[in-house]
């Protein structure tokens, strides 16, 4: 089903001023401001170069990340649930946390291609 706003079905308007909603309070905050990539150089970015950004994960975040990606695990929404477990509250998702990596790739100069990642959680 292709997604549009003029469609007559409810249940996709409703979809649409949701995600309307979200995008307008995202960017209020300044949340969907992209890190700016620096120029590129002719040098090449030798191996070790660091760089660093900082994301604060609220429960918007998490809220979002479990509309893409389906994970509805209490240990997310749940604050009671997650409080028996070993965590003791509620987590953001371990693939959301990981998916920043990509934000601080964007940030070497030049073009940047992950090929191979691996995540241990905890």
């Amino acid at each position: 089903m292709e997604l549009s706003k003029d469609n007559e079905d409810d249940g996709t308007n409703r979809l649409f001023q949701k995600l309307e909603l979200i995008e307008k309070i995202y960017s209020e905050i300044g949340e969907l401001n992209k890190h700016k990539k620096p120029e590129a150089s002719s040098e090449i970015v030798d191996s070790g170069y660091k760089t660093t950004f900082t994301k604060r994960i609220g429960y918007a975040d998490v809220y979002l990340f479990s509309l893409v990606s389906g994970d509805w695990n209490p240990v997310h929404h749940d604050p009671e649930f997650a409080e028996k477990t070993r965590f003791g509250k509620r987590i953001a998702h371990g693939m959301l946390t990981s998916s920043l990596v990509f934000t601080a790739l964007n940030l070497i100069p030049g073009t940047t291609i992950l090929l191979k990642s691996s995540q241990e959680y905890l």
